[in-house]
Order: structure tokens, then C-alpha cells, then sequence
């Protein structure tokens, strides 16, 4: 089991460390940063000095470094813009992330497993159909147009205009609800497989036949069994919680982590570019870790193994 752990924890040092350095090789390939800092008329004695100011000049090599090196010291540069250090300024935008990303998780998990496990037990039914139909559908519509639908239809019906954070709760709502429109039908089609499955193993029917009762049949052995999946795809839910709102922040003009990623890829603000997509690397991989950890405690043929 220990050996098991510490594999698991040099493959995510693995993968981190490929984010980091294919992330940086890859901004510097794009372009001269210096450029990006002065306006388009600035002479280039001008560049000069801005390249040399932030070590630009230097071989990638160097610069691959010396980035490197104070990466593992926990200093992740300072914003080319403002000259604050970017892990301040992501930290500062991550709890409203968190909170768009985890209401719309809220939303998704407790309408779509609901749903998907409805859908199981009427199979080939009219609410069946339904359900099945709109999983296609959320899965299907692009997050930024159902974002301006909603939006639009707030102001014509509601003669509210949604945008910010400080829109109040239907401000929080509505992205919320866009962004885990997807999500809500991955996990009830999820979970109507894998209910369905489940509820055709031999162990259900042999349940049944004893006379156990259906909520408990249901609730007691029909569900923990079917969970693998679905804990499948809670991790991949919260490893994409940054990652996933960069396109719903911008629409609802929310002010988290992907309305910053999106401003420093436009100024070409390296330092900050890359802590944050480092940051959604670690999320995920965090994430991957602990759905590992959760097999081993929800499945006892996988801890035994």
C-alpha cells in the first residue's frame, strides 16, 4: 500500500514537472515578452532595456533555471504589469472561482446523480426519455451561449442585467448554473449506467428475492456499488473548477482565476500565464490522487488487490 501511495506521488511530481516546463518553453515561443511591455511606437533601445531588465536576453536555458529554481523555493516571479508577485494576485481571485466552481458542482451533482438514478429505475419510460434527452442536451450546449441566453433572458424578462460579483444571488446563480450544465448531464448519464448495470447483477436479484426492501436495496447496495464511476467523475469535476470557468467568468464578466488567465495571456504576462496553468495541473493531478484514494476505500476488491 505504501509503495502503491509513493508511485502515485512521483507520477503527479512527473506530470507537474512536464506542465511547468512545456508551459514555459511554449510562452517564450510565441513571442518577445519585451515587446508586449511598450507601446507599439517605443524604439528599440527601449525593448533593449526591458528585455535585459527582466532577463530576457539570457539563454532559455538560464532562464528555464533560474524559473525552476525559484519555482521550488516557492517564489513564482512577480506580474511583468504590475511587479506584485503572482501567486498574490491568483490567490486573491481564487476564492471567487471556488465559489462559482463549487456552486455549480452543487448543482450538478445533487440534479444530476437525482435524475440519472430516477432515469435507472424507469428505464425505456417516458421520464427515461426525458432525462436521457436533456443530458444530451447540457452536454451538448456550449457553456458561453446558454451564458448569453441567460443573460439576455434576465434582461428582457427580469430587467436585471447579470455581470460581476456583485450582482447578488441570482449574479451567482446564473453562471453557476451555466457552467455546471455540462456537468449535470455527464453525471446523469453516468449514473443511469451505472445504475442499470448494477441493478442487473445477480447480488440485486438474490436481494430482491430475499424480501429486502426497495429503498434499501437501492440506498444500501444498489448505489455504493455503482459509485466507482460517478467518483470518476467528481474528480475530474473538481480538478476542472479552475480550468472550466475561464470561458463563464468572461461571459458573466466574473473576476476569478479565468478572467486573470485570460488578461495575461493578452498582455503576455509570463509569470502569471504560468503559475496559473501550474495551478490547474496541480488541481488536477491533487484531484486524480484522491479519486485513487477513494477507490481503494469505496471498492474492498480493489484494496485487496
Amino acid at each position: 500500500m505504501i509503495f502503491w501511495f509513493l508511485r502515485k506521488i512521483l507520477r503527479a511530481v512527473v506530470t507537474l514537472w512536464i506542465v511547468v516546463t512545456l508551459t514555459f518553453f511554449m510562452m517564450r515561443m510565441a513571442g518577445d515578452p519585451a515587446e508586449a511591455l511598450v507601446p507599439p511606437d517605443a524604439g528599440p533601445e527601449v525593448v533593449e532595456y526591458y528585455r535585459e531588465k527582466w532577463g530576457f536576453d539570457q539563454p532559455l536555458s538560464v532562464q528555464y533555471g533560474r524559473y525552476f529554481g525559484a519555482l521550488l523555493q516557492g517564489e513564482a516571479g512577480v506580474s511583468l504589469h504590475t511587479g506584485r508577485p503572482v501567486v498574490g494576485i491568483v490567490i486573491d481571485k481564487v476564492p471567487n472561482t471556488l465559489l462559482l466552481g463549487g456552486t455549480a458542482l452543487a448543482i450538478a451533482l445533487s440534479l444530476g446523480i437525482s435524475i440519472g438514478i430516477v432515469a435507472a429505475l424507469r428505464r425505456n419510460s417516458a421520464l427515461d426519455r426525458a432525462v436521457m434527452a436533456f443530458s444530451v442536451f447540457a452536454f451538448a450546449m456550449p457553456n458561453f451561449f446558454f451564458g448569453l441566453l441567460l443573460i439576455l433572458g434576465a434582461a428582457l424578462l427580469l430587467k436585471i442585467f447579470v455581470g460581476g460579483s456583485n450582482a447578488g444571488p441570482l449574479g451567482l446563480l446564473m453562471p453557476a448554473a451555466t457552467l455546471g450544465l455540462a456537468q449535470l448531464g455527464a453525471f446523469a448519464r453516468f449514473t443511469r449506467s451505472s445504475m442499470l448495470e448494477t441493478l442487473n447483477k445477480p447480488f440485486m436479484m438474490a436481494a430482491q428475492a430475499k424480501g429486502v426492501p426497495f429503498a434499501r436495496r437501492i440506498f444500501r447496495h444498489a448505489v455504493p456499488n455503482a459509485a466507482i464511476p460517478i467518483v470518476t467523475l467528481i474528480g475530474l469535476s473538481l480538478g476542472g473548477l479552475i480550468a472550466g470557468s475561464i470561458v463563464t467568468e468572461r461571459v458573466f464578466a466574473w473576476p476569478g482565476v479565468g478572467s486573470l488567465l485570460i488578461r495575461s495571456v493578452e498582455t503576455r504576462d509570463l509569470a502569471t500565464v504560468q503559475f496559473i496553468v501550474l495551478l490547474v495541473a496541480a488541481t488536477m493531478t491533487v484531484a486524480n490522487l484522491l479519486v485513487d484514494l477513494l477507490y481503494v476505500v469505496i471498492d474492498p476488491r480493489i484494496r485487496v488487490k
